[in-house]
């Protein structure tokens, strides 16, 4: 079944007006769906409702089931690619599970995105991505680019952290980190097209970021992004 984002989602009729104008849109005109129908909604905060089109395109909820929250919540501070791969970066980390995305300036950062509309649009892309892959719960965009030093302060309320290592000799990335604790924040640091600075490293290192490589080869940003995430949020048994 195809799913839609809808910000509120109670058992019962929801008006054609009761979510999003780009989704009903895209539900009635683009898909032209007819009574019947089933779809998916998802509010981004757990939420997933099963329901049918009506004859007037009300939507009629029969069932809503809840996803608890993750146990590992992971938030992504990466210096920002360009504006198609960032949001090829956003959408996937919208699919694996990322919490939270921020944005960050680094002494080598070329990006820096700003202003309103450029961070809606990276919120309708989260959405998008987690639409595709069925995350319930929707990444937390930070609606600024922040800079290096505030991303230090923020670690300190990390369980743990971890930085993208340019510096190393090692030919396989270093073994997944555990963590079983319940409700356990951990951050995963991406640097910007040539990597941090070697001031810069030392700094995250002094904050108690660990070094964490993904390989001998270098990385675009948001190939680092993903495949990082992917790395921490899924280790080995």
């Amino acid at each position: 079944m195809r799913r839609f984002y809808c910000e509120t989602i109670n058992t019962g009729t929801l008006p054609r007006d009761s979510f999003p104008q780009r989704e009903s849109t895209h539900l009635r005109k683009v898909l032209r769906a007819s009574a019947g129908d089933r779809v998916i909604l998802l509010d981004g905060h757990g939420a997933l409702g099963e329901a049918a089109v009506g004859e007037d395109g009300e939507l009629f909820v029969e069932k809503i089931s809840r996803v608890p929250r993750p146990r590992l919540k992971l938030r992504l501070f990466s210096a920002a690619p360009a504006k198609h791969a960032l949001d090829h970066m956003l959408r996937q980390c919208a699919e694996v599970g990322v919490w939270s995305v921020h944005l960050i300036a680094t002494e080598r950062s070329v990006a820096k995105p700003s202003g309103k509309t450029a961070f809606e649009r990276m919120r309708r892309i989260i959405i998008e991505g987690c639409k595709q892959s069925g995350n319930p719960w929707f990444p937390e965009i930070e609606n600024k680019t922040i800079p290096f030093s505030e991303m230090l302060v923020r670690l300190k309320s990390m369980k743990q952290s971890y930085f993208g290592a340019t510096r190393t000799n090692t030919r396989e990335a270093n073994p997944p980190p555990q963590h079983s604790e319940r409700d356990t924040n951990v951050a995963w640091i991406v640097g910007p097209e040539g990597g941090f600075t070697e001031s810069e490293e030392k700094l995250l290192a002094k904050a108690g970021a660990i070094p964490l490589s993904l390989g001998p080869w270098t990385l675009r940003i948001e190939t680092a992004a993903v495949i990082g995430s992917h790395h921490i949020l899924s280790p080995t048994k």
